[in-house]
C-alpha cells in the first residue's frame, strides 16, 4: 500500500507490519457500527480496546511510505514520480471510485445514471468512501516527495536531529492537546506548532518513519512493551470515559494523525523492526496478503458494507472478528481475481501481472519455501 517497494534489500518486517496493517482497516470499518451501539457493554469494551490497537494501520502505513520514499534515490527524480509512481496511486484510485460509485448507486432508490455521475463529481474534491482519503492523503505526499527527499538528504547530521525533534514536538503537542478537557483544547498557547501539521498532520508522521526505520541502536524490547501497553490502555480507557460521559461513542483519542496513535504505532514499527526481520515460513505465507494489500484495502469496506446490507450487523465482540474474517476473505479472493486476469491486475491492484502472479500464488509460496529448505 506505499507505492514502489524496495528493490536492492527487501525489507521482512514491513510484510508483519503490511499483514497486520490490512486486517486492522477491516477490523476497525467493521466494528465502526457495533461501537455506536450497545455502549459501555463488556462486548462493547472489548471492541473498543481492539479499535484503538487497530487505528495504528494507516499511521504505520504511512511510515513505511515516508521510509520507502525518503530511502530512495528515485525519489529524488521527479520524472519518475510522475511517471511510475503517481500513475499507479491514480489509476487503481479511479478504478475503485468508480466501483464504489457503482455500489453506491445500486444502494439507493434511485439508480439513474445522474446519481452514479454525481458520485463521480463528488471524487474530484473528495472521497465517496471513507476509507479512500488514505490514497487522497498518500498521492499529496508523493507529489511532494521529491522535495521532501533532496530537502533531507541536503541536512547535516545535526539538521536531522533538529528535523525529529521537530517532528517529535509536533506530536507530541497533539498529544497533549487530545488529553485535555473540550473547554481548554482551544488555547491559543497550546497550539502553538498546529501550524505544522500540514496534511492533516500525517506529513509529521509520514516523515517518521523515515527516522524511525533508520535508528541504528535497538531499544530494549520492555521499554517498547510498556510504552506501547501504557499507551493502549490510556486510549483505551479515555475513549470509554469519554464515551460514558457523552452518552455516545466518542473517538477523539483515536484519531489517527494524533500524537497518542504515532506513539502507539511507531511502538508496533518499532518491535517488528527489532524481532521480525528474519524470513520464515509465516512471512512467506503472507506474502500473497501484503501484495494485494493496496486492493484489499480499497475494496473491503465495499465488502463489509455488502454484508450489512444484507443484514450482517454484528453486536458482539466474537461477531465483529467473525465478520472481520469473512471480509477479509472474500476481498482478498476477490482482488485475487482481479489480479489474475491481466488487463484488470495494474488498474485494480497496482501491481504489474507477472509480480502479482508470481507472488500471489500459494503453491509457489510453498513450494519455493520448500526448495530453499531441502524440503
Amino acid at each position: 500500500m506505499d507505492g514502489e517497494l524496495a528493490k536492492k534489500e527487501h525489507i521482512v518486517y514491513f510484510d508483519y507490519l503490511r499483514a497486520f496493517g490490512v486486517i486492522c482497516v477491516v477490523f476497525m470499518h467493521t466494528a465502526a457500527a457495533p461501537l455506536r451501539d450497545s455502549l459501555g457493554s463488556r462486548s462493547w469494551q472489548f471492541t473498543n480496546a481492539f479499535t484503538s490497537l487497530a487505528f495504528t494501520a494507516v499511521p504505520l502505513f504511512l511510515m513505511m511510505a515516508g521510509y520507502l520514499a525518503m530511502n530512495s534515490e528515485r525519489t529524488g527524480d521527479y520524472k519518475s514520480v510522475l511517471t511510475h509512481r503517481l500513475p499507479r496511486l491514480l489509476l487503481t484510485l479511479a478504478v475503485w471510485t468508480v466501483v464504489a460509485a457503482a455500489w453506491k448507486t445500486a444502494a439507493r432508490m434511485d439508480r439513474s445514471a445522474g446519481v452514479f455521475f454525481s458520485f463521480i463529481g463528488q471524487a474530484f474534491s473528495g472521497p465517496i468512501m471513507v476509507h479512500f482519503w488514505y490514497m487522497y492523503t498518500l498521492i499529496a505526499l508523493t507529489l511532494i516527495s521529491p522535495v521532501l527527499f533532496l530537502g533531507i538528504k541536503g541536512l547535516s547530521a545535526g539538521g536531522k536531529k533538529t528535523l525529529a525533534v521537530i517532528i517529535s514536538l509536533v506530536l507530541a503537542q497533539s498529544a497533549v492537546i487530545c488529553l485535555l478537557p473540550a473547554e481548554y483544547r482551544q488555547s491559543r498557547g497550546l497550539d502553538t506548532l498546529s501550524q505544522l501539521k500540514l496534511l492533516g498532520g500525517f506529513l509529521p508522521m509520514y516523515l517518521l518513519g523515515y527516522f524511525l526505520g533508520g535508528i541504528k541502536k535497538k531499544i530494549p524490547n520492555w521499554i517498547i512493551i510498556a510504552a506501547f501497553a501504557a499507551d493502549l490502555a490510556l486510549i483505551a480507557a479515555g475513549t470509554a470515559l469519554r464515551s460514558g460521559a457523552a452518552g455516545e461513542y466518542n473517538a477523539s483519542l483515536q484519531a489517527q494523525s494524533g500524537g497518542l496513535m504515532a506513539l502507539l504505532a511507531a511502538c508496533v514499527f518499532l518491535f517488528a523492526k527489532q524481532n521480525l526481520n528474519r524470513p520464515c515460513r509465516l512471512q512467506r505465507a503472507l506474502s500473497p496478503l501484503v501484495k494485494l494489500s493496496l486492493g484489499i484495502y480499497l475494496a473491503h469496506n465495499l465488502v463489509v458494507g455488502t454484508l450489512g446490507i444484507l443484514g450482517w450487523m454484528p453486536l458482539s465482540f466474537p461477531m465483529v472478528c467473525l465478520k472481520t474474517i469473512v471480509s477479509l476473505a472474500i476481498s482478498y479472493l476477490g482482488v485475487k481475481t482481479l489480479a489474475s486476469i491481466k488487463p484488470l491486475c495494474f488498474a485494480f491492484t497496482g501491481l504489474d501481472y507477472a509480480d502479482a502472479r508470481q507472488s500471489c500464488s500459494w503453491q509457489h509460496t510453498f513450494s519455493s519455501h520448500f526448495r530453499k529448505n531441502g524440503q
